[in-house]
């Protein structure tokens, strides 16, 4: 027994067990030990590598390359040492099953590191250790508090998440609701049929007709190609758009009030007039 733990290898082999096993106080877990790529062995030393304030090593029981020999267990050290007389263990194969009791909340994950392992002519060998799990108790989350990953804005509702505070799985929910447009005040964007006014959160824009209004200050008179002719100014009362048309035609025996859109054509109605009129009394 001395000359087997006085062996031991310089390459020292680490396999992480990533069970993600959480469970309540009594319950078990389970595992295999295993070898892999296994050169035919007398005897090994390995240790496993646990919480000792959540899990505590109950029992260790051979495995099928571990028959017909001596296992012997360190339970509070984790340590596991086989010795076989006679010929190598060849091939691969289950080294061990181990259980662990549950003590308490902790890190439940397991750990083997291959210490040592000789055949029988008492030379070092290698080989890789595969851990298992046969029975892990089903996790039960601890969440967290619902925190907002993603704020509402004006069309789409936020989005809530939370953890687990043991495995750091997380999900999600849906959030504050929409928030709405907020749009700003009317601006004349030059257009001749309606304002505009945008949302300071988005690039949403919403249009609205003028509400125009006569300023009755601003009016005037001029004489174009002999005819007197009124002027208004109109103005929306909401965005300040400005206008300046004509909008009656005084003329000699007959005043007819036309709304145009232009100088030019008014223009064009006073010479067409002036014209016809002609016309008249030359008959």
């Amino acid at each position: 027994m001395k000359k087997i733990i006085s062996f031991l290898l310089v390459a020292v082999m680490l396999l992480a067990l990533a069970t993600s096993a959480f469970a309540a106080e009594g319950e078990t877990v389970e595992i295999t030990v295993s070898a892999k790529g296994n050169p035919g062995f007398a005897a090994y030393q390995i240790k496993l590598g646990f919480d000792a304030a959540a899990l505590e090593l109950a029992a260790v029981t051979e495995g099928a390359l571990s028959a017909g020999g001596m296992l012997d267990v360190n339970n509070a050290e984790g340590l596991v040492l086989f010795v076989k007389n006679g010929a190598n263990i060849e091939g691969d194969g289950v080294l061990f099953n181990a259980t662990f009791n549950v003590k308490g909340e902790g890190n439940y994950d397991v750990t083997a590191a291959l210490l040592d392992a000789y055949n029988e002519a008492l030379v070092g060998v290698d080989f890789e250790l595969v851990v298992n799990v046969v029975k892990a108790p089903e996790h039960v989350h601890e969440w967290g508090e619902w925190v907002e990953i993603k704020a509402p804005d004006c069309d789409e509702y936020g989005v809530d998440q939370r953890t687990c505070a043991t495995c750091g799985e997380t999900e999600t929910r849906q959030g504050a609701k929409p928030l709405g447009h907020a749009f700003g005040d009317w601006v004349d964007i030059g257009n001749p049929n309606y304002h505009q006014r945008a949302c300071v959160r988005c690039d949403a824009v919403e249009n609205e007709g003028h509400k125009m209004v006569e300023l009755k200050e601003l009016e005037k008179t001029e004489e174009i190609d002999g005819f007197l002719v009124t002027i208004k100014t109109h103005k929306c009362e909401v965005c300040g758009y400005t206008v300046e048309g004509l909008d009656k035609i005084p003329l000699t025996g007959d005043i007819t009030p036309v709304v145009v859109g232009s100088a030019v054509a008014v223009i064009a109605m006073i010479t067409l007039a002036g014209y016809m009129l002609k016309r008249k009394f030359a008959l």
